[in-house]
């Protein structure tokens, strides 16, 4: 036979366990819910537990202290359940001079559950705004990537329109304005063919040439199969200020091979006693040339001056 609770415990556990049984028997007939007390005895006192670990704890303790398995818990199970844990805190309280009721320990469990509740609802704060700002940093890569393929068909669509124009603009240079051309393949009026003329302007609205004849200065709107460009005849025409042109850069080019081959064949210092070199040579055929060229140029006046001599006396 058990004893009573009176008979294991001191008179101040039994008043605080008389308390929170109390508060627990809402309709005060005497015994409390096993479920519903373990459920929340476990929820208090397993803070940080998953609820699979909390449940699993309050199986366990409404099979010891339902012991009947009414589903009910009386006082005497409850006391004999958790007065042990008051005693064993009221008797160190007592050890250390602090005689305070052990009601402090049993205060903060429901302290401790609403700790534990703020401190979850805190985290699932933060993980919904975390869950927002991924959302909002894959929008901001979506819009991005948006844009960019954007002006990549616009550029697409300003190259297609470029490739379009082509055509007209290929036609306008292909005979520049001034050249000579030649007249040929004209069926309508064939006495025009072999005739030469002089181009004036390119029309884009036709894709035709307006030319003008030689010798009577007529105007005529051709298609560009029907011209031939012909050479210039006058030297100072646009053929021959091109060719001048090309002959320059031709010369350039060759200039600028040949330095480079001079510049990887032979060091500065080379080249630079060969520069001095050749400006010696230089100076002293000036000198000379400027040296005997007087001497050159008095005796030739000496000359002059005794053949005058002598025809004077001649005459005379």
């Amino acid at each position: 036979m058990k004893s009573s609770p009176e008979a294991m415990f001191d008179p101040e556990v039994i008043a605080e366990m008389r308390r929170q049984f109390q508060e627990a028997d809402t309709d005060g007939d005497g015994e409390i819910d096993a479920a519903e007390a373990c459920l929340l005895f476990a929820r208090s006192s397993a803070s940080g537990s998953s609820e699979e670990e909390i449940k699993r704890t309050a199986d366990g303790l409404r099979n010891q202290m339902d012991a009947d398995r009414s589903g009910t818990i009386s006082f005497n199970e409850y006391c004999f359940r958790f007065g042990r844990k008051f005693q064993m805190e009221l008797n160190r309280r007592r050890r250390e001079g602090q005689a305070s009721p052990p009601a402090q320990a049993a205060s903060s469990c429901p302290a401790d559950a609403d700790e534990l509740r703020r401190a979850r609802e805190e985290l699932d704060r933060e993980r919904e705004a975390l869950r927002q700002e991924k959302e909002r940093l894959q929008l901001e890569k979506e819009r991005e990537a948006l844009r960019r393929e954007r002006e990549a068909l616009e550029r697409e669509r300003q190259a297609a329109a470029g490739q379009a124009s082509s055509p007209s603009q290929g036609a306008t240079s292909s005979l520049p304005i001034g050249s000579q051309v030649r007249i040929q393949g004209l069926q309508a009026a064939p006495e025009l063919n072999g005739r030469t003329a002089r181009v004036l302007r390119f029309e884009a609205s036709s894709s035709r040439y307006v030319v003008e004849l030689e010798g009577d200065g007529q105007q005529k709107s051709l298609r560009r199969e029907s011209l031939v460009q012909v050479a210039s005849s006058s030297s100072s025409g646009p053929g021959f200020v091109q060719k001048a042109k090309a002959a320059v850069g031709k010369g350039c080019t060759w200039l600028q091979a040949r330095l480079a081959v001079l510049l990887t064949q032979y060091e500065w210092w080379q080249l630079l006693l060969c520069a001095a070199v050749v400006v010696l040579v230089v100076g002293a055929w000036l000198e000379n040339r400027a040296r005997y060229g007087a001497m050159d140029h008095t005796a030739r006046g000496a000359r002059r001056s005794t053949a005058g001599g002598a025809a004077y006396l001649a005459v005379s």
